[in-house]
């Protein structure tokens, strides 16, 4: 089991909202402007990071490397 964290519902502007700790978001590796999916199930509220749907600029360029040097000899060839 995981650990347990208790926090109150705060009035925010004309909602309500759970104040999140920075250092739980770092364990959970979330992003601060992250989207999250709500879902209901009885009285349990689930919250999970969606994914994105476009990489980083840094997670393109990581990638494009990898690519690049897997396939270096094949591009190399195709550049003559």
């Amino acid at each position: 089991m995981g650990a347990t964290l208790v926090r109150r519902i705060t009035q925010i502007g004309n909602s309500k909202g759970i104040l999140l700790p920075q250092a739980l978001l770092e364990m959970l590796k979330w992003d601060v402007e992250g989207d999250v999916k709500l879902e209901i199930h009885g009285k349990r509220l689930i919250v999970t990071p969606c994914a994105r749907r476009d990489a980083t600029e840094d997670e393109a360029k990581a990638v494009a490397d990898k690519v690049l040097k897997k396939h270096r000899r094949l591009i190399s060839r195709l550049e003559k």
